[in-house]
């Protein structure tokens, strides 16, 4: 049997590979934590992930050239967020992961 840790370590790295090239990974308050628990930082960057932010973040630089993947729980605050996001987008492509 798998343990929880595993499972979501293979869907993460699912979710990377799915997109090629450079990426960002948008999270948000809980996804956070979840990313952090089962890939470290050079980890995730074997993957081409060169930067993590949260959707909630008021910095957000334009990056045209990353490919966002917004791993986000489905809340109604996440939704606002990622409208935001999506009606003044930062990122070349958005691909969305619950």
């Amino acid at each position: 049997m798998q343990s929880v840790v595993s499972a979501i370590q293979q869907y993460v790295r699912a979710m990377v590979e799915r997109v090629s090239g450079m990426k960002v990974l948008l999270v948000d308050e809980e996804t956070t934590g979840i990313v952090s628990l089962v890939f470290s930082h050079s980890q995730i960057l074997e993957h081409e992930v060169f930067l993590v932010e949260r959707i909630d973040s008021k910095e957000k630089e334009r990056m045209r050239h990353l490919h966002a993947l917004c791993f986000l729980r489905p809340t109604n605050k996440n939704f606002v967020e990622l409208s935001k996001e999506l009606k003044n987008p930062h990122f070349g492509e958005y691909h969305l992961f619950f």
